[in-house]
């Protein structure tokens, strides 16, 4: 459980050590003094309006910010700014206009009218929280973990991939094609590693490429539209075991993994008999989906608060400032400031988007208190830090539910944290907002009164009473 890999870190036996955050802060633009932590392998860089359930985009008000201006890709060991050809500005790192360039601490990114400074602080994120729960198997020697002669080694954790044919090709539903790194093209044309002979597929269709222990399915085909789950791929896109690669309009793949045990005893597949697969190929389905479904629950479900506080009216709050420079110092305090409170009251910060932090508890009741703490003191702050004209006014959102959480990759597929956001944005300004299964944990004397639904989820609320 989360529970449990918080105490990952607190325990000084275990040397878990917090690691290196980047964050973008906005120096120069319609949203200076905004921060943003990067939390994933793949983030746009885009313009809109920063809202919670954005995970993977930078979203910056300034016009002079493209609608797709660029990515930021992580890997184990660089952040790399790649600019998107289409932008009408172009992408500048420390003065430079820049395709590709490795970016780190003291990095400034310019675009258009908006400064971004890269910095660095000690802690923890969500996917780096995540990872720490990670068991780290013991070391072999590598000599017991190739196959045959040193020229034709490979690591056996690239030998467990395959992709296997769903439908659209006649009379192959259920067979197996094995994969190989670094790349495998998929098409029609008789060379690619994955021969799909369909009027309908491009010769070079698709590619399956290998970045460290992660796969990417890459769309080619200037013709056919290649897909991931139902959604289109226009440059390529992360894949994780179970999910479906369509090709055009007709033929379906889904990547497979197994176990190296498996993949190393395994024999060149021979024709099932038996009835027409398309006759059997939905039971077979539902059961698959069944036993998934099973085994994501027992290993990926954990359990948290959220909480997710927000600065309620910041745009106007610098608008009305013509000093940039105190924007910037007020919003930094008042991320020191709430960080501090957090973990006074044994909780995290786990990252930035804007100006609004998501923390995590592992105690509801200590994350209730910490909320109304933060109000408590929020007067004094604004006395003696804030140097904008108007004070910090603060929206806080409190939910408390299940995550589903691969702990290898450090993803979360859950509605847990999208609806703190949703209830931090109908909170009073100045108020909390708490979701009922936040309320039944906490003490039957807890100030909070009923506050309606959320008009999305139809959750019941309860807002502090002050």
């Amino acid at each position: 459980m989360l529970a449990d890999w918080l105490k990952v870190f607190r325990k000084k036996k275990r040397a878990a050590t917090p690691g290196q955050v980047l964050e973008l802060l906005v120096l120069e633009g319609e949203d200076a003094g905004d921060n943003f932590t990067i939390d994933a392998n793949n983030i746009a860089i885009t313009r809109g309006t920063s809202r919670s359930d954005q995970q993977d985009a930078i979203l910056l008000r300034d016009p002079t910010v493209s609608g797709q201006q660029a990515m930021i890709r992580r890997t184990d060991d660089t952040t790399v700014i790649e600019h998107n050809r289409g932008a009408t500005n172009p992408t500048l790192v420390n003065g430079r206009a820049i395709t590709s360039s490795p970016i780190g601490p003291g990095d400034k990114i310019q675009i258009g009218r908006v400064i971004l400074e890269v910095r660095a602080r000690k802690g923890f994120t969500l996917r780096t929280l995540k990872e720490l729960s990670v068991e780290q198997e013991p070391e072999t020697d590598a000599s017991e973990q190739f196959v045959g002669e040193a020229t034709e080694a490979r690591p056996a954790t690239f030998l467990e991939y395959s992709l296997v044919v769903v439908d659209g090709i006649e009379g192959a539903e259920g067979e197996q094609i094995w994969l190989e790194p670094p790349s495998c093209f998929i098409g029609r044309d008789p060379s690619s590693a994955v021969h799909i002979d369909v009027g309908a597929v491009s010769r070079r269709h698709a590619e399956i490429v290998w970045e460290a222990d992660q796969i990417f399915v890459v769309h080619h085909s200037s013709v056919n539209q290649t897909f991931v789950n139902g959604v289109a791929v226009s440059d390529r896109v992360e894949a994780l075991p179970g999910d479906e690669i369509k090709l055009a309009d007709c033929v379906v793949l889904r990547l497979d993994h197994q176990s190296p045990e498996s993949v190393a005893s395994r024999e060149p597949p021979v024709p099932r008999p038996g009835p027409d697969p398309n006759q059997t190929s939905l039971r077979v389905r539902m059961e698959e989906k069944f036993a998934r479904d099973r085994e994501i629950e027992e290993k990926f479900a954990v359990h948290g608060s959220f909480l997710d506080v927000d600065v309620a009216g910041s745009y106007l709050m610098k608008a009305e400032s013509n000093r940039p420079e105190f924007i910037i110092v007020s919003f930094e305090r008042w991320r020191a400031w709430i960080t501090v409170v957090i973990e006074e009251f044994d909780g995290m910060v786990l990252n930035s988007n804007g100006d609004e932090l998501m923390c995590f508890f592992e105690s509801t009741a200590r994350c209730v208190d910490c909320g109304r703490s933060i109000l408590d003191r929020l007067d004094a702050f604004n006395d003696e830090q804030n140097a904008l004209p108007s004070p910090f006014r603060l929206r806080i959102g409190i939910h408390t539910g299940s995550s589903l959480v691969d702990k290898k990759r450090g993803v979360a597929y859950s509605e847990v944290l999208d609806i703190a956001g949703h209830l931090q944005k109908d909170a009073n300004e100045n108020g909390i907002l708490i979701s009922e299964s936040t309320f039944r944990a906490l003490p039957e004397e807890a100030p909070f009164e009923p506050a309606g639904q959320l008009e999305r989820e139809k959750i019941a609320t309860y807002r502090m009473i002050l």
